[in-house]
Order: structure tokens, then C-alpha cells, then sequence
């Protein structure tokens, strides 16, 4: 018996002492040897299992398991045999009577005896007695009825009570609770009998009832050994993303109270429980996790399958462990890994597009059809080159400011290009986005679905004139030799293939003025502008007007553009027709930062031309980012890629910088990457330092950089969920 165990008796009743039990073995003990367990060593890491003995802690019946009945040896006949009860008999107690009906003769007993089941050891008990004890006088018959209790093998040290009734003929009875902790036992024995203490030379006890039982109260079992697991298997065990609920299936046994449960860990926390077999209710818990109403509750092996509701997690990487554990809290690990769990909408069919793709009509998106049932969807429509003709071809596309509802009016900015819907489909585990095919081309107010070829300049047309390209000139803006000089490569007179003096459009003459301004519009008004800024993706239309020196506008004249890029030269492009009234639109169309100018020859002969003002399109670079997982544990890296126009990209890339900024706080950076040849770069980012959910905003941004055409730009914001 384990050092200084601790035992409560209560009420009335006699404990004798070493001193009293010494004095009276000869003739108040029987020599009887009863079951006994062997021993086991104890373990630091063993389970605890407690057993309910005839109720729960709810009122409700239990049973005897772990318990087993014996009559003693010496009964003659004629005499009291007694009897006994079980819980399950409709006493609600265990016990065991004598006396009731007659005359017990001397040494006649009854035992009740609990034994540790295989592999386990009784560690601690509390079992509420009642008891009835007489010490019937008349004639010759003086001994007494008594009882006693042990553990393990009939030893003075291994007693814990011998309970006498008074000396004179009278009973003595009541309850009390016996109680130790701390112990190390295999059996607990209970003994009633007709004891030869008062008369050691013969006697029977006379007829007097007396009893002893269990009302109730608790044995706690020790086990020492964890169960095992074997032949693993299920969808929850198998590579790739896992959704809904998925099952793992093993083999499980166990040498002591049996297989009890599996428990789910995820990130280190505990999500979920799940009995295996509740053993026809007797692997349910009465009360506490480790609590039952039986020795042995659980099955000692078994094959089962768990499942477990992967749509209970943010979508994203999880360390997962299921564990199998037995009746007492022992337990092994059936499975260690880490899982990556998709339970946002997936995309069933597409968003679909109605309506007429023409200026002024009006588009309709549907929402497209989802598995794993969204909760709420976003819109965004994208403006589209006629280039893009499949859903694959969305990052060629730029989202419109405001378009984020399910119908969209095409503007002028949209004609002659096509338009695209971003559906966005969201639930508690994320969202996921998907795109319609491409409208046909935006038609504009006329039908038409490009913009018109070469005309005698109408007052609604875009005039545009093909300019042969030519050798580079220098010649002088104006007509003034004292006036700066411009080298413009490709520049030729648009008239030079003509022999003679031919004017360039009515009113022709050296001296020509040039106005042009962007047509733009402010608080939306209309409004000129010398200077314009905008996406890749916006194309211009600049209005412009000639005339002669004396104010009479020039119909009907070839003018050529020219364009500088950023730290570029000055190079010739397509030019525009003017009207008779000397006034000209021209489509600037998509590209980067530039200069712009008009170039105008009067005369086919020319080799001076007169040029207009300077106007400048500052074009930001489109970037774009991306993360994944969007959810994430502290501990846990995102991995970013994105790409930066590959328009005019430089062979060895531009530098993006890479920011990150949590709720209240302000940018800060983290990492810088430099893009590849095709404008593609990648970078990671490692949570640390997260001890509550927070959403982390991240960004990238590339600053203007020579060599590359376009001003700074920053991409659209992405977030990531981070869990501690």
C-alpha cells in the first residue's frame, strides 16, 4: 500500500485499532484467504478512469459491475443462510443480510467483493455504507453479528474497519462513507457474519437482523496503458484539399477500460470529441468525461470511422492530430499532419451576360451557380481590349470606378472595346471569384463596332490618316529661325509625294497655330485639359483646332501626331484629317506616359513645320497582387505573387515594394522583389507575432523608374485572416 494514504470514516461506528484487532485475532478473526490481484508497479503517465457504483450522479441506476458475490463456509443446516442484493434488484444498494429469519450459526458469512479490472488498480473509492450490527443475548447464545472491510489479501495491515455492536445484548447501525485517495489496491472486500467473539467455545448467533450495503459512491480505476491503432486509412489521411466532412477510419484496441473516444486537434486547440461505440450506453459518461457506470465500459477493441467537418475551419493550411483515447484519458495518436481546407463557393457555372453591348443599353450579369452555398455576392465590371475573347484573359481586363452592381450602362469610355463581370461569391470560409465570358464588342451610337475609316472630316467623325513613315528631320517649330529646334524621328510631309506647291487644306499658309486639349471631365462637366491622368487601359480623345495667322480656320489638312515617352525621342505616328470649320478629334489610344503633339506641313513642299502646344497623359503602372492562403494561423507564411505591365518592361525588371499595414496601424514594408522579364514577381510573408484574430492588409507598389514609361502605381489591397 502506496505511503500515507488518506481514509474518512464517518458516524458512528468502532475502528479498531492495530492494539484492539491484535488483542481479539485469536478468536474475532477467521483465517480465510480471499481474491487477491497481483500488484502493478505504478505509472506517472497513467489515465483515470471513475466508476459509479449504483447510481449516477443524476439519480440513475448503474450496476455491479466489477463486483462479485460469496457465501462463507460453515453454515448448518436449520439455520439462517441470509441473503443478498444488487443494485440491479430494486434495492438500489449492494448488500447482504443475516439473522432476519433465525438463528445464524457461528462462522456463517457473506462477502461482497469489487476487483480491479486487468491492467488497472484501484486508486481511490468513496462508497457511502449503512449497516445494522446485534448482539442478540438468550440462554447459550452470546456471539455476535459484525462486518468488515479490506483490501487485497486478509491482513491486519489491510483492514479498514471491524465495526462491533454494544456490549449488552443491544444493536447498534447507521451510515457513514468510506473513503481513500492515494492508494495503489486490486480488491475491496465487505464481510457480514455470525463472529465467535463472545463466546469462543460454541454459540450460535440468536435471530436479529442485521445488514450491511452500498447505497452508492465512486471507485477510481488507474490504467496504465495507452490504446493502439493501427491500419489508418480515410479521405481525412490522403493528399489534397480537403472539403465538407471527411472521414479516417483505423483499427483501435485496448488492455484496460476499453476504447472510449477520438479527439480532434487543430492548431494545437481542441475542435471536437466523438464516442466510437457507446457499447449499448455503457461507454456514455455518467456525469464527468471519465465517469461511467460499469468496470470495463468501453470494447476492448474495435474498427471504427470518425468524420470530422472540415467547413468548421477558415479555409487555408491547419496542423490537424486525431487522437484515440481510452476510458480513462489514455491516449495514442492515430494521425499527424497538416491539411489545407477549401470550403469557400466553388464555381459550378459560369456568370452569364444579357443585354445589348452598345452605348447608352444595358448589361445584366447573373450571379453564375455555386457549390457550398455562398451567403452574399459582389459585382465589378471590367473594361476590356476587343483582344480578350475567354473568361482565361480577365488580367488584361481594368475594373470600372462604381460599376459594382449587376447591371452596367456601357459609356463612350467603352466603345469599340468589350466589357466583362467579376462575381465575387462569399460564406464564412471565404470567397472566390469568377468571370463571364466577354461582351461582344461595345457598339457605339451608330451601330458601329470599330471606329470609321478616313473621311472628308464630317462634324461627329474621328478622322484618322495614315502617315508613311519617313526620315528623321530637324527643322524649326513655327517657321522662325531663331525658334528651338526638335529632332522628330519618322517625321515626312504627309503631302511630299505630291509634285509642286500643293496646299495642305484651305487657307493654307506658313504660320499656322495649333491648339489641342485633352476633352476631359470634372464633377461631371466637360472640361479641357493640357494634362491627363489615367490606367493602361483609358484611351483619350483630344480636341484641336488650326487656323491661319489671320484667324481663318484650315479644313480640310493632314496633320501629323508625335509622341515622347519619358526619356525617349520625339517619333512620329498616325495623323488626323481636319474639318472645314479647322477643328479635329483624335483617339489617343491605350499606352504609357507620354507627350503629345500636333505636326503641320503647308505646303507639300515644306520642310518647316508649324507645331501645337505640348499635352501629357501621365499613365500609372498597373499592378497587380495576389496571396495565398487568405487565412492563416500565427506561425504560419502567405505567399504573394503578382505582375506588373509588361508593356515597355525593361529585360531586367522593376522593383515592387511590398507593404503590410493591421487595423489602425500605417504602411509598412516587408519585402522588395524585382519582376521577371515578363513582369511576374513572388515574395512571402511570416506571421509572428499574432495573439488575437487580425486582419492583416497587404499592398504592393512600384515607384516611377528609368526605363520604364509609366509613373508610379500601387495595387488594389488584399487582406489575409490570421488566427493565433
Amino acid at each position: 500500500m502506496p505511503a500515507n494514504p488518506t481514509f474518512r470514516l464517518a458516524d458512528r461506528r468502532v475502528a479498531l485499532t492495530a492494539f484492539a484487532l491484535a488483542s481479539r485475532a485469536a478468536t474475532a478473526l477467521l483465517a480465510t484467504l480471499l481474491l487477491t490481484i497481483a500488484l502493478a508497479p505504478a505509472s506517472a503517465r497513467a489515465g483515470t478512469m471513475t466508476q459509479r457504483v449504483c447510481v449516477d450522479g443524476q439519480g440513475q441506476a448503474t450496476s455491479t459491475s466489477g463486483w462479485s458475490q460469496t457465501g462463507g463456509g460453515g453454515w448448518r443446516a436449520g439455520t439462517s443462510q441470509g441473503s443478498v442484493s444488487t443494485c440491479s434488484g430494486g434495492t438500489g444498494a449492494i448488500g447482504m443480510t443475516l439473522g432476519n429469519d433465525r438463528l445464524t450459526n457461528v462462522t456463517h458469512r457473506l462477502n461482497w467483493t469489487y476487483a480491479a479490472p486487468a491492467n488497472t488498480r484501484i486508486s481511490a473509492f468513496s462508497l457511502s455504507e449503512r449497516y445494522r450490527i446485534d448482539w442478540p443475548l438468550s440462554g447459550n447464545y452470546g456471539n455476535v453479528y459484525t462486518f468488515r472491510s479490506w483490501h487485497d489479501e486478509w491482513a491486519l495491515a489491510n483492514f479498514f474497519e471491524t465495526p462491533l455492536p454494544p456490549y449488552g445484548g443491544v444493536n447498534d447501525s447507521g451510515w457513514h462513507t468510506l473513503a481513500a485517495s492515494g492508494v495503489d489496491y486490486g480488491t475491496l472486500s465487505f464481510q457480514l457474519e455470525c463472529a465467535d467473539i463472545n463466546n469462543p467455545a460454541g454459540g450460535d448467533c440468536m435471530q436479529g437482523t442485521s445488514y450491511w450495503s452500498l447505497t452508492g459512491g465512486t471507485i477510481s480505476l488507474r490504467d496504465t496503458s495507452a490504446p493502439a491503432v493501427s491500419a489508418v486509412s480515410g479521405a481525412l489521411t490522403r493528399n489534397g484539399e480537403k472539403t465538407g466532412t471527411v472521414a479516417i477510419a483505423f483499427n483501435a484496441s485496448d488492455t484496460g477500460v476499453g476504447v472510449y473516444r477520438t479527439v480532434y486537434r487543430v492548431d494545437g486547440q481542441v475542435v471536437s470529441t466523438g464516442i466510437l461505440d457507446d457499447n449499448d450506453g455503457r461507454c456514455a459518461p455518467r456525469g464527468a468525461t471519465y465517469t461511467f457506470g460499469w468496470a470495463v465500459p468501453c470494447k476492448l477493441a474495435l474498427s471504427a470511422t470518425s468524420t470530422f467537418d472540415t467547413a468548421t475551419l477558415p479555409d487555408g493550411q491547419h496542423d490537424v492530430q486525431v487522437t484515440v483515447e481510452d476510458a480513462s484519458g489514455n491516449a495514442a495518436i492515430a494521425w499527424n499532419d497538416t491539411i489545407t481546407t477549401r470550403n469557400a463557393p466553388g464555381l459550378l457555372e459560369r456568370p452569364s451576360l444579357s443585354g445589348t453591348a452598345k452605348i447608352n443599353e444595358q448589361l445584366t450579369g447573373t450571379t453564375g451557380s455555386w457549390s457550398r452555398t455562398p451567403t452574399g455576392y459582389g459585382y465589378q465590371w471590367l473594361r476590356c481590349p476587343t483582344s480578350v475573347t475567354s473568361p482565361a484573359q480577365a488580367d488584361s481586363c481594368s475594373a470600372i470606378a462604381g460599376a459594382t452592381s449587376a447591371s452596367y450602362q456601357p459609356g463612350s469610355a467603352d466603345v469599340y472595346g468589350r466589357l466583362m463581370l467579376r462575381v465575387t461569391a462569399s460564406n464564412a470560409n471565404g470567397s472566390t471569384q469568377a468571370f463571364s465570358a466577354p461582351s461582344s464588342v461595345v457598339l457605339d451610337a451608330q451601330g458601329r463596332a470599330s471606329a470609321p475609316a478616313p473621311s472628308d472630316g464630317g462634324a461627329r467623325d474621328v478622322v484618322v490618316v495614315p502617315v508613311a513613315p519617313g526620315g528623321s528631320s530637324t527643322t524649326i517649330i513655327g517657321g522662325s529661325t531663331s525658334g528651338p529646334s526638335y529632332s522628330i524621328v519618322g517625321l515626312k510631309n504627309p503631302l511630299a509625294d505630291q509634285a509642286g506647291h500643293v496646299p495642305n487644306g484651305t487657307n493654307a499658309g506658313a504660320g499656322a497655330r495649333i491648339k489641342v486639349a485633352f476633352a476631359a471631365r470634372q464633377n461631371g462637366r466637360p472640361r479641357e485639359s493640357r494634362l491627363v491622368r489615367s490606367t493602361r487601359n483609358r484611351r483619350w480623345v483630344v480636341k484641336g483646332s488650326i487656323v491661319a495667322p489671320d484667324g481663318q480656320p484650315i479644313g480640310g489638312a493632314v496633320l501629323v501626331t508625335a509622341w515622347q515617352m519619358p526619356g525617349g525621342k520625339w517619333i512620329a505616328h498616325t495623323g488626323v484629317k481636319t474639318r472645314p470649320d479647322g477643328r479635329f478629334t483624335y483617339i489617343l489610344p491605350k499606352g504609357p506616359s507620354r507627350k503629345l503633339r500636333f505636326i503641320y506641313f503647308a505646303f507639300s513642299d515644306a520642310t518647316a513645320y508649324n507645331a501645337s502646344n505640348i499635352i501629357e497623359e501621365k499613365v500609372a503602372t498597373p499592378v497587380k497582387l495576389r496571396v495565398s492562403p487568405r487565412a492563416a494561423s500565427n506561425g504560419r507564411s502567405v505567399r504573394f505573387s503578382g505582375t506588373v505591365g509588361t508593356d515597355f518592361l525593361p529585360k531586367a525588371g522593376v522593383l515592387v515594394t511590398l507593404q503590410a499595414r493591421y487595423p489602425g496601424g500605417s504602411w509598412r514594408q516587408f519585402a522588395t522583389a524585382r519582376t521577371s522579364a515578363g513582369g511576374r514577381f513572388t515574395a512571402s510573408y511570416r506571421f509572428t507575432r499574432t495573439t488575437s484574430s487580425t486582419r492583416y492588409a497587404f499592398r504592393a507598389r512600384v515607384a516611377k523608374q528609368a526605363g520604364y514609361p509609366f509613373e508610379g502605381g500601387t495595387s488594389r489591397l488584399t487582406e489575409v485572416l490570421v488566427t493565433p
